[in-house]
C-alpha cells in the first residue's frame, strides 16, 4: 500500500539524521535530495558529494545499476517497494549489501515529489550465506570426490537415514532406493556375512568410538564386492548417532589373496631351492625374513634379534668384514650386492652362503630398503671343491704318467745297456780271435752281469704286469700253508748280495711258529719289496725284520733308520706311481708299495707305516692266519 506524505512532513527529515540505519531521499528522476549520516559512515562518501547526483551512477555497484534505476522509476510512478536488494561500491572499495523499502512523498495532485528509501545492512548475512554456499559446495565436491558412500544411521531403529550419491556407483542402487526400502540393504549383504552384520552393527552403533567392519555386498547385477565400513558413533545428551563411510575394497581383497598366493608360492620356491628372502629396513636397522630362513640359517626366530648386526654375528669372523664392505658399497655407491661367505649355525655347523640384493631409495635418493635372497651353496661348494680335487688329481695323474714314462724308459734302458755292452765285447772277441782273448773269469763276470740285468729287467716287466692285472682285477692268489719266517729268510737270501754291496746289515727277530694260509709267491713279493725299499732308503744303516703273531694275524715288520717319509707323503705313498722323494734322487717306477698293498689287501690284511723324517720308517703288515673260504681277487 502506497504511503502518501504531504510537503509539510518533509521537515521531519531531520529526524533521520539520528537514525542508525541508512536513509536516502530521491527526486523522482533518481537524483539524491538527502543522504543521512549513517549512509555517509557506511559508504565513505559525504552528503555534499552525493546530493544532486544520480543514485545509481556513483554509489551502486555496476552489476546492480540497471535494476536500481528501474526500481527508482517504478517508485516515481507511485509504487512502494517493500524489499529491494542491491550493492554499494564504497569509497574504500568494500562492497556492502542492502535491502531497501521506500515511502513516497506526494504532491496534492497525488504525483510523487520525493522517494524516501530506508535500508537494512545485509552484508554480514550475505557474507555468511556466501561462506555457507562455499562450504556446501566444498562439501558436495568432497562428497563426490570420495570413493565411498557417506552414511548416517539410527542406532535405535538400525536403519539408515542418509546415503551419499556414490551409492549408485558402488552398490548399484540409488540412495533414494536404499532409503525408501530399509530391508533392501540387509537383503543385499552376502548370506555368509548377513547374520554377523545384523548382530555386530547394532552393537557397534551403541558403543562410542571408531569401529570397522568388512563384509561382502551383492550389487544389483549380482556381482559380489567387498565393503569396508569405517563408522564413528557419538553419544550426546544420551542420544546416540552413527555415521561413517563405506569403501569398495574389492581390488584390495583380490590383491591380498594374490599376495598371499604369491607369498605361499615364493615360500614353496624358497623352500625347495633351500634359500630365504630378506628385507632390511635401513633406517630402523631391522631385518625380516621370508621362506625357510630358520632351516637355511639355523636361527631361532624367538631368540634372533633381527638386526643387521645380529645377522653379521652369525657369519664366521674371517668373512664378516667382506660382507660389511659389500653392504656398505651397495648402500653408498649403489653397487650390486653379491657376496659369498661362511655362516655358523646354532648347532655349530658351518655352511657356505650366497647373498644377492638391491637397495631401494626414496624420492630424495636416500637409501630406505635393502632386499634380496640368501642361498645355501654348501653343496655347490663341495662340488666345486671336488671338481678342483679331481682336476688336481688329473693334473697329478698326468704328471705321474709323464714321470712314469720317463722313469720306465730310464729303468728299462739301465739293464739293457750293460747287456748290449757285454754282447758287443763277446762278439768282437769271437770275431777277432774265436773267443781266445777272454779268460774264464772275464766270461763268468760278464755272464753274472748279464744275469743280474736280465733279472732286473724281468722284475720291472713283472711289476708292470702286476699293475695291469691289478687294474683289471685279475691278480689271483694261490693259498697254501706256509711259514712267514721262512718266507723272510728266502727273500733276504735273494737280496743278500745287494745288502752286502750297500754295506747294510740285516737283523732278524723271527717267530718260526707263525704259520698261515697265504700265497707263497705273493707274500715273498711283499717281503722283497719292503726289504728293497728299506735297502734303498735306509742310508746304509741296519734294517730290522720282525715276524710275530697277534690275535689271529701274522705280523711282519720291516724297519730302517734312513731318511724317513714326510707326513704329507705318507697318505699317498701306497698309490700307483707315487714316490716319497724326488725321482732324481732315487730310481724306481714307484710301483713297489702300490703292488705290496694290493697283495696285502687281497689277503684281507692291512699294511701301515710309521715314520719320522730323518729317523727312519717302519712298515707293518698284518695277514690273517686263515684265509676266507672265498678269498677276493685284488681290484
Amino acid at each position: 500500500m502506497t504511503q502518501k506524505l504531504n510537503i509539510g512532513q518533509l521537515n521531519t527529515l531531520a529526524t533521520f539524521d539520528s537514525m542508525n540505519a541508512p536513509v536516502t531521499v530521491f527526486e523522482p528522476d533518481g537524483r539524491i535530495l538527502y543522504f543521512n549520516p549513517h549512509c555517509e559512515k557506511l559508504s565513505g562518501y559525504s552528503s555534499g558529494e552525493m546530493v544532486g547526483t544520480y543514485y545509481w551512477n556513483l554509489l551502486i555497484s555496476p552489476e546492480d545499476r540497471a535494476c536500481s534505476e528501474a526500481a527508482v522509476q517504478k517508485a516515481s510512478h507511485g509504487a512502494v517497494i517493500s524489499s529491494f536488494e542491491n550493492r554499494w561500491a564504497c569509497r574504500s572499495g568494500e562492497i556492502l549489501w542492502f535491502s531497501w523499502s521506500n515511502s513516497n512523498v506526494c504532491n496534492p495532485d497525488g504525483s510523487v515529489r520525493a522517494i524516501i528509501a530506508t535500508g537494512i545492512d545485509l552484508t554480514e548475512r550475505k557474507r555468511a550465506e556466501a561462506e555457507l554456499a562455499r562450504t556446501s559446495e566444498n562439501y558436495r565436491n568432497l562428497m563426490s570426490s570420495i570413493n565411498g558412500v557417506i552414511w548416517e544411521g539410527d542406532p535405535e531403529t538400525h536403519f539408515f537415514r542418509f546415503f551419499s550419491s556414490q551409492a549408485k556407483a558402488i552398490f548399484g542402487f540409488t540412495s533414494e532406493t536404499l532409503l525408501s526400502d530399509p530391508d533392501l540393504w540387509w537383503s543385499r549383504i552376502h548370506p555368509d556375512d548377513r547374520d554377523r552384520m545384523k548382530q555386530k552393527m547394532p552393537e557397534l552403533l551403541k558403543l562410542p568410538g571408531i569401529h570397522q567392519l568388512e563384509f561382502r555386498f551383492l550389487q544389483e547385477g549380482g556381482h559380489t564386492i567387498w565393503i569396508r565400513d569405517l563408522m564413528t558413533v557419538e553419544i550426546r545428551d544420551g542420544i546416540a548417532s552413527g555415521r561413517g563411510i563405506m569403501i569398495d575394497v574389492t581390488d584390495e581383497k583380490r590383491n591380498e589373496v594374490a599376495l598371499k598366493q604369491a607369498r605361499t608360492q615364493l615360500e614353496l620356491a624358497l623352500g625347495s631351492a633351500n634359500m630365504a628372502a630378506w628385507h632390511l629396513d635401513i633406517p630402523a636397522d631391522r631385518a625380516t625374513w621370508l621362506g625357510n630362513a630358520e632351516e637355511v640359517l639355523g636361527i631361532n626366530p624367538g631368540t634372533f634379534a633381527g638386526t643387521h648386526e645380529a645377522f653379521v654375528n652369525l657369519i664366521v669372523p674371517e668373512d664378516r668384514e667382506k660382507v660389511s664392505v659389500a653392504v656398505a658399497h651397495s648402500i653408498v655407491k649403489n653397487d650390486p650386492y653379491a657376496v659369498e661367505f661362511r655362516l655358523k649355525r646354532a648347532n655349530g655347523e658351518v655352511i657356505w652362503c650366497l647373498s644377492r640384493g638391491v637397495v631401494l631409495r626414496d624420492a630424495a635418493g636416500k637409501p630406505e630398503i635393502m632386499t634380496g635372497i640368501i642361498v645355501d651353496i654348501s653343496e655347490l661348494k663341495k662340488i666345486e671343491a671336488e671338481r678342483e680335487r679331481s682336476l688336481e688329481a688329473t693334473r697329478q695323474a698326468v704328471q705321474l704318467r709323464e714321470d712314469f714314462i720317463s722313469i720306465a724308459s730310464h729303468e728299462l734302458k739301465t739293464p739293457i745297456t750293460p747287456l748290449k755292452i757285454g754282447l758287443t765285447v763277446l762278439r768282437r772277441a769271437f770275431l777277432e780271435g774265436g773267443g781266445q782273448g777272454l779268460s774264464r773269469e772275464q766270461l763268468q763276470k760278464m755272464f753274472d752281469i748279464s744275469d743280474d740285468q736280465l733279472n732286473r729287467l724281468i722284475h720291472l716287466v713283472d711289476n708292470l704286469l702286476d699293475v695291469s692285472h691289478i687294474r683289471v682285477g685279475k691278480m689271483t692268489l694261490k693259498f697254501s700253508r706256509m711259514s712267514l719266517a721262512d718266507a723272510v729268510v728266502k727273500a733276504s737270501e735273494s737280496l743278500r748280495g745287494d745288502f752286502q754291496e750297500s754295506r747294510c746289515t740285516l737283523e732278524f727277530k723271527l717267530d718260526p711258529h707263525v704259520i698261515g694260509q697265504w700265497d707263497r709267491l705273493r707274500v715273498g713279493q711283499v717281503i722283497t719289496n719292503l726289504l728293497s725299499n728299506a735297502l734303498k732308503y735306509g742310508a746304509q744303516k741296519p734294517v730290522c725284520v720282525t715276524v710275530s703273531q697277534e690275535e689271529g694275524y701274522g705280523i711282519l715288520q720291516v724297519s730302517d733308520h734312513g731318511i724317513g717319509i714326510a707326513p704329507d707323503a705318507q697318505a699317498r705313498i701306497f698309490r700307483r706311481f707315487e714316490r716319497a722323494v724326488s725321482k732324481r734322487s732315487y730310481s724306481g717306477l714307484g710301483l713297489g708299495l702300490f703292488i705290496t698293498k694290493q697283495i696285502v689287501v687281497a689277503h684281507e690284511g692291512h699294511i701301515d707305516l710309521f715314520s719320522e723324517p730323518g729317523q727312519g720308517t717302519t712298515f707293518t703288515v698284518k695277514l690273517p692266519l686263515r684265509a676266507s673260504s672265498h678269498p677276493a681277487d685284488s681290484s
